[in-house]
């Protein structure tokens, strides 16, 4: 693991409320640990994980830890190939958490199935105020399931 990697990791156990992990590779074997660390976190508010080859692997470990974790407000995920499965993982998390006020999900690869299951969670997330989803794979059949979702959440 590179020093950079595990002074951030370092930064989420030690009650920092940002952790900014962008660009920073991860590892699959590298997403248990993180994944744990983040949902034990009670300080965290701001967690960047913009191009961290998460991929649908990390998005579910992500995912996971996002339902114990009751501090995060802003999650970026951002430029990391996440498609239908990831996001779905991401928006079940998105339903449950009662903090996330704001969620960058832009430049993967997410599609209608993807859209369909945030517009579900943003229906259902009060706190939810920002979801920026630009540079996706998503037609108009997601966007109109996004739109009424706002209408229901507004």
């Amino acid at each position: 693991m590179s020093a950079e990697k595990e002074r951030l990791i370092a930064a989420v156990r030690g009650g920092k409320e940002e952790a900014d992990f962008y660009c920073i590779t991860f590892e699959k074997g590298d997403w248990a640990p993180l994944g744990e660390d983040i949902a034990s976190s009670r300080t965290l508010k701001t967690l960047i994980l913009t191009n961290t080859s998460m991929g649908d692997f990390g998005a579910k470990v992500i995912a996971k830890a996002f339902t114990s974790n009751a501090s995060i407000t802003v999650l970026w995920v951002s430029g990391n190939k996440i498609s239908d499965a990831g996001a779905i993982e991401l928006a079940e998390a998105v339903k449950i958490n009662t903090t996330l006020k704001m969620l960058r999900f832009d430049v993967n690869e997410i599609g209608d199935a993807g859209a369909k299951a945030l517009a579900d969670a943003i229906k259902s997330n009060r706190t939810l105020v920002e979801c920026n989803l630009f540079d996706n794979e998503i037609s108009t059949v997601g966007g109109h399931a996004l739109v009424d979702a706002l209408k229901v959440n507004s």
